[in-house]
């Protein structure tokens, strides 16, 4: 494979997938993501290759909306509304009980409780983002529930192993996440707020 596709799946792939791993992600479960960045676009498309049945985005960007739905997500919520009717519409979306997995790859006190709030009795939270701010949930209601907070932290070599044969047999196009090429002097506009989603590729021979 290319070097910018492989480059993506040692940071971009392989950070959410183990988190996914480590949440129990499976064929025919609900699956929602929070975050449009890098790292959510990216889990969104790994849902798919778990073969999960139903796949949700929340967004903080209107633009994000039409990206996530691009990137396989049957329906996207924007964090413009209040935390209630966001958590009433994706409770609606997944059914009665609730969402299997939910990948956080923001992880602020908000997104946290949205979290909280929309997974199911059993189901699982996993933390991908890494906010600095300090979160509050209720112990008592997420023990009765049995709710699994799960945080994970960077990825393991078997991981990669694994992604790169879900490339080999076309689960995974790693290319796709790609927002653009930039050689090492343009590398800042990867920083810049206005940008297309997506991980840009800074490529120091260009």
């Amino acid at each position: 494979m290319s070097a910018a596709a492989a480059a993506l799946l040692v940071d971009a792939f392989a950070t959410p997938f183990r988190a996914m791993l480590e949440a129990g992600v499976g064929r025919g479960q609900t699956v929602l993501v929070i975050g449009t960045g890098g790292l959510g676009l990216a889990a969104l498309m790994l849902a798919q290759g778990f073969g999960v049945e139903r796949l949700g985005a929340v967004t903080r960007r209107a633009e994000g909306v039409e990206t996530a739905q691009a990137y396989g997500a049957e329906t996207v919520v924007t964090t413009e509304a209040d935390a209630r009717t966001i958590a009433r519409q994706l409770r609606r979306w997944s059914g009665a009980s609730g969402i299997d997995v939910v990948v956080d790859t923001v992880a602020t006190e908000e997104t946290i409780a949205l979290a909280m709030e929309t997974v199911r009795p059993g189901g699982c939270v996993a933390l991908v983002g890494m906010s600095e701010e300090t979160a509050h949930y209720p112990i008592a209601k997420t023990v009765r529930r049995g709710v699994r907070l799960v945080a994970s932290y960077g990825s393991l070599r078997e991981d990669v192993e694994q992604l790169v044969g879900w490339v080999e047999e076309g689960r995974l196009n790693p290319l796709s996440l790609v927002a653009g090429t930039l050689s090492l002097d343009q590398a800042e506009r990867a920083f810049s707020p206005v940008r297309r989603s997506g991980r840009w590729v800074v490529d120091p021979t260009l």
